[in-house]
């Protein structure tokens, strides 16, 4: 079925005019390929001249190859170093014999002096620099050097323990017994040497004696203890010889003996009860033996 392109109407062909309108049908067009539309040449204005041919296409080149960098050439000619360490050790010995040198020069300079011409001039640089010799010289050193290291038993300072002596009166007694300046002691000079006898009184409420003595004689004082009334054999305690005596008169009834092991000096305790006897004896304040002398500064 054919339609009339002008006002539509059916028609039998597309060679005949509309029985309609009278309208002849168009002519056939030649339809164009897609595929060729790039192809079609507008036509040239009159006069224009011919468009140029396009330019032939250019041909496909490869990238260049650049090659890689060689490894540099080793500097130098081969055993160079080693002609270089040479030279170097060469120049070090003659830098240290010149040194060596200069060094025997100058000392032997220094010691040509004439002692006639220049005897007076080094006496006197001599005596403002060296250091003086002799009885009435003093090292400086030595002197600050020296630091009293001890409080000796008598209160002076000494460097060494040794320097301190042996305690003795009633300044070394309350050294070696503290307890012995104690407000309820009385000190005595006896046929003893310094002595001092003290009350004081146990946790149960009885009273204790205390007497400590000095001895110008340690075996004296020894004997002395052993040659009374004692009770068992002679024991150590702490840095002591103990004895448990029995009294011999008066109204205590418990008595024991402290004899410092190495030096004259003792300390006795009475009770009315071997308890309180007791207890007052391990609370007594006595010297470390090797502190009799002195102790070290803290």
């Amino acid at each position: 079925m054919n339609f009339c392109t002008h006002c539509g109407a059916p028609r039998a062909d597309l060679v005949q005019p509309c029985s309609r309108c009278g309208v002849a049908p168009a002519a056939p067009t030649q339809p164009v390929s897609f595929e060729k539309a790039s192809e079609v040449t507008l036509p040239a204005s009159p006069g224009a001249a011919p468009p140029p041919p396009p330019p032939a296409p250019q041909p496909f080149a490869p990238p260049p190859v650049v090659p890689l960098p060689a490894a540099p050439p080793p500097v130098g000619p081969p055993g160079g170093r080693r002609r270089g360490r040479s030279v170097l050790l060469v120049l070090l010995a003659a830098v240290l014999a010149v040194v060596v040198g200069v060094g025997t020069a100058l000392l032997l300079a220094g010691g040509d002096d004439d002692p006639a011409a220049g005897g007076g001039e080094r006496a006197s640089d001599g005596a403002a620099d060296a250091t003086p010799t002799g009885a009435g010289a003093e090292d400086p050193v030595t002197q600050t050097a020296g630091e009293a290291s001890y409080t000796c038993w008598d209160g002076r300072p000494a460097e060494d323990v040794a320097d301190c002596g042996k305690p003795r009166g009633a300044e070394g007694l309350v050294w070696v017994f503290p307890d012995a300046d104690g407000p309820r002691c009385s000190a005595t000079m006896g046929n003893r040497g310094a002595e001092a006898d003290c009350r004081v009184r146990a946790s149960s409420g009885g009273q204790v004696r205390v007497h400590y003595s000095e001895w110008s004689d340690w075996d004296a004082a020894h004997a002395e203890y052993s040659a009374q009334d004692v009770q068992g054999a002679v024991t150590r305690w702490r840095d002591f010889f103990r004895w448990y005596i029995s009294p011999r008169r008066g109204d205590w009834e418990y008595k024991v003996a402290l004899l410092y092991r190495d030096a004259p000096w003792s300390v006795t305790v009475y009770g009315h009860s071997a308890a309180d006897r007791d207890e007052v004896l391990r609370q007594l304040a006595t010297r470390p033996v090797g502190d009799l002398m002195g102790e070290r500064k803290k």
